[in-house]
């Protein structure tokens, strides 16, 4: 089964990168992948979401090992609770 990946697709995350992420993560075929609106996070860019957990400061050359749980300084401490209103307009 597939993982939903949340990747912020604002100005900032843009400017870092977050098309080429996504493109990994595309590539990858364990995630599906949903672009959202600015989460917020602009300072830490490229922020993304995964099962209610942020991850943050991501690169093409970490954001896998990130998301499968192996590289835990670049996750925020609180789980948040989302709902589709939260994430933004893309």
């Amino acid at each position: 089964m597939r993982e939903e990946v949340y990747v912020c697709i604002g100005r900032s995350c843009r400017d870092f990168g977050a098309e080429q992420i996504i493109d990994v993560l595309e590539s990858n075929g364990q995630y599906d992948v949903v672009p959202t609106g600015c989460l917020g996070y602009c300072e830490r860019s490229v922020t993304a979401i995964k099962h209610g957990r942020y991850y943050y400061d991501l690169t093409t050359k970490n954001v896998t090992v990130e998301l499968q749980g192996t590289g835990t300084e670049r996750l925020f401490p609180e789980p948040l609770n989302l709902t589709d209103d939260f994430l933004g307009d893309m």
